[in-house]
């Protein structure tokens, strides 16, 4: 009987989404667990602006753990110019969906099938 590896990621930023696009394709069951509590960049501004949590290393890992050519992806990492500043699409995204489907677990949800890397959100 073959066992599979377990391999938990714990973090936010750069680094996080750094080792997850390096497991992606790995034979491993992975958790990732990121930070939703950043207060910089355009996490930081939209979290005070519309409250909620800080998006941006959530998105970050989201397009790691998708193929690399899915579309969304890619759509996701592109900045535009709004007036509430210049953001990630996938962070304007992610905020959009939390005001429609209620909360950060249904569109991390929604998101990771959309973009192929099905997450299970851990509540807490």
């Amino acid at each position: 009987m073959r066992m599979t590896a377990s391999i938990a990621v714990l973090g936010g930023g750069h680094g996080v989404a750094a080792v997850l696009a390096a497991l992606r394709d790995a034979p491993v069951e992975l958790t990732a667990i990121v930070t939703t509590a950043d207060d910089g960049g355009s996490s930081g501004d939209l979290r005070r602006r519309f409250g909620g949590p800080a998006v941006g290393d959530l998105r970050r890992s989201l397009i790691a753990l998708s193929d690399g050519t899915n579309l969304l992806a890619t759509v996701m990492s592109r900045p535009l110019e709004t007036s509430y500043g210049r953001h990630p699409v996938g962070n304007l995204l992610i905020q959009s969906l939390m005001d429609s489907l209620g909360d950060l677990e249904s569109s991390t949800r929604w998101l990771g099938e959309w973009l192929g890397s099905s997450p299970t959100p851990a509540a807490g």
